[in-house]
């Protein structure tokens, strides 16, 4: 399962980069303890946002800044908190990177592949490299090295495990846009609590400021 291999003995779809699907990774439950929780605007901001003076609903905020946290991590691929999660996939070749999701990796701390046993074996560091960007982190096998099942196909799915560290570790680290688009979006779920019409027939479309604002931070898988 184990080795090195030239470039042309793959089949062609081990021969082309790997963007790891987010149904494909796992977060470690329990969180572990040093990770930073961290949120992106406080309850104050968005109420000052929605133009509220009283606390009579702020269990109804929260639950709505909740909620807008999900749905901006959901359209810009980004998580605003610290998460530790393990990321798996059927194969791992050379020559090939395998992108993570989750935005600004901060530390990939294992690569392990599955014995003959069906226990995860892990790959000493001197086999393999990660490179972390704020859009796209990678990990890359080094001189040729790769894992692969015996068959060369992916009858298991979790032959190779990647553990790692993602998501910003405080407010000040998450960008401007996405912590404006995070209010935005808190306080429009408040202020329109059931979807309105702008027209008979016709749902109004969602702030246009907010979703600029997540376009431009979002980070785009190959279909």
């Amino acid at each position: 399962m184990f080795g090195s291999h030239g470039y042309g003995s793959y089949p062609a779809y081990l021969r082309q980069d790997v963007y790891v699907p987010y149904s494909a990774v796992a977060e470690l439950s329990p969180r572990p303890a040093d990770l930073t929780e961290v949120a992106p605007v406080t309850l104050e901001q968005v109420k000052q946002q929605a133009r509220v003076d009283t606390d009579a609903e702020d269990d109804l905020i929260d639950l709505y800044l909740a909620a807008a946290v999900a749905g901006v991590e959901e359209a810009t691929g980004h998580w605003m908190g610290q998460r530790s999660v393990q990321a798996y996939l059927p194969a791992f070749p050379a020559w090939v990177s395998v992108y993570l999701p989750g935005g600004h990796v901060q530390e990939v701390s294992e690569v392990a592949y599955r014995d003959k046993d069906g226990d995860y074996e892990t790959l000493d560091t001197e086999h393999w490299e990660a490179q972390a960007f704020t859009l796209r982190s990678s990990v890359r096998m080094k001189s040729g090295t790769s894992i692969l099942p015996r068959s060369h196909y992916n009858e298991d799915r979790r032959a190779v495990r990647i553990s790692y560290v993602a998501g910003y570790a405080s407010v000040e680290a998450i960008p401007v846009p996405l912590r404006q688009a995070t209010l935005m979006v808190a306080a429009e779920l408040y202020i329109e609590r059931e979807a309105h019409r702008t027209q008979p027939g016709v749902i109004a479309i969602p702030n246009p400021a907010a979703q600029m604002l997540m376009s431009a931070y979002k980070i785009r898988w190959p279909s």
